[in-house]
């Protein structure tokens, strides 16, 4: 879902130095991040990418210095985890929908996503710590 790389991580379609084809889904997935373009040229290269340019070509969301790394992905996880578990499990579905199926599917989806989770114990508690100015503290249950 997101991808989070140490300073020192080099990543690499290398595949064509042994003769091979990216698999597991890596022409779907690379194209879909860096282009038509640059994902011929990774996968006809084999070059190595960098931690740098990785992050700018959207391969990786953060890049983390090396000895932080562990500490800082710890800490980005548990501040999801403290979040609304069925609003970010349904951000994730409709971002996989926003990026296969058509609008009209995603924007029925919004609707009845929305009109579920506003009825939710954790949109209410949501929408008291906004008007409060405090942070949410988030239960997880649906109702």
């Amino acid at each position: 879902d997101m991808r989070l790389a140490s300073e020192k991580a080099v990543f690499a379609q290398a595949f064509v130095k042994i003769g091979l084809v990216p698999d597991w889904g890596g022409f779907q997935n690379l194209t879909r991040i860096v282009g038509t373009g640059k994902a011929m040229e990774l996968m006809m290269t084999g070059d190595r990418v960098d931690a740098a340019e990785a992050l700018w070509l959207g391969l990786v969301n953060q890049v983390i210095p090396h000895e932080d790394f562990v500490e800082e992905t710890r800490a980005f996880a548990l501040n999801l985890a403290k979040g609304p578990r069925a609003t970010l499990a349904a951000i994730k579905r409709g971002v996989r929908m926003g990026a296969a199926e058509a609008m009209s599917d995603v924007l029925t989806f919004e609707r009845e996503t929305q009109v579920e989770l506003f009825l939710s114990d954790d949109a209410r508690e949501g929408m008291r710590a906004f008007l409060e100015k405090r942070a949410a503290k988030f239960s997880g249950e649906s109702e």
